[in-house]
């Protein structure tokens, strides 16, 4: 692995860790949760409220919506 590789992945470890702080997060486009590259950090969020919304039903998301025209309150997420 390159340099730059590795120095990407340490900067989005380090995002990651610090978005699995909070106590509400919002994945928009995230299909079904902890795909992809999330997979590996799933166990930072099992103290999360953490919602999946994805317009594609087939990717079975928590919700089903359109990310311009968001089914929650103002503030609703951290």
């Amino acid at each position: 692995m390159s340099s730059s590789a590795t120095t990407g992945q340490a900067f989005f470890d380090s995002k990651i860790k610090l978005i699995a702080q909070q106590q509400k997060i919002l994945d928009i486009g995230g299909g079904s949760r902890f795909q992809k590259q999330l997979r590996p950090y799933q166990k930072l969020f099992q103290h999360t409220d953490y919602i999946c919304l994805d317009n594609n039903p087939d990717s079975k998301p928590d919700i089903v919506g359109d990310a311009h025209h968001l089914p929650f309150p103002n503030q609703s997420f951290d």
